[in-house]
């Protein structure tokens, strides 16, 4: 007996505010934001929507960097599809999904220790080199940013 898959193709992005890159917990994970895609959405457009969503801010599509692909389930029957995104913030307020608890920005040592997962950890290095390499998320976005009890009065 053949077991059934199912494929999810979603599309998040790495945030670069400050040359610190976005980094959300949900649960014991501590991952970039993203989601599956809604028919007809192309895949920059769903990330832009999945960080809006989770995060409560709005940000502008800079740079592709690349996709993931992984398996998950109880008998790893589901296989993902993630098209990632470099992102810039240019608006909004932080206001996290009741799925989240918390979010950090973090430089590319904070990335690596704190990530869950292998490949974000390489995701987070290559973003926040490019970032660097293209002056992307250097300057302070347009908004006071709110980071649980914290917030972050940013100059324009």
């Amino acid at each position: 007996m053949m077991k059934s898959e199912a494929f999810h193709h979603s599309a998040g992005a790495v945030v670069v505010v400050n040359a610190r890159c976005l980094v959300i917990r949900r649960g014991e994970t501590w991952a970039f934001p993203k989601g599956h895609l809604v028919l007809a959405e192309r895949p920059e457009q769903a990330a832009v929507r999945e960080v809006r969503e989770e995060t409560g801010l709005e940000i502008h599509v800079l740079e592709d960097l690349g996709h993931t692909r992984y398996r998950f389930g109880r008998r790893l029957n589901q296989r993902k599809h993630v098209d990632w995104f470099l992102g810039e913030v240019i608006g909004g307020q932080l206001r996290l999904e009741p799925a989240f608890s918390e979010a950090v920005l973090l430089d590319e040592v904070g990335a690596a220790a704190v990530l869950s997962h292998g490949e974000d950890r390489e995701l987070a290095r290559r973003a926040l080199r490019l970032a660097r390499l293209r002056g992307i998320g250097q300057r302070p976005p347009p908004a006071t940013i709110r980071f649980g009890s914290t917030t972050m009065e940013l100059d324009h």
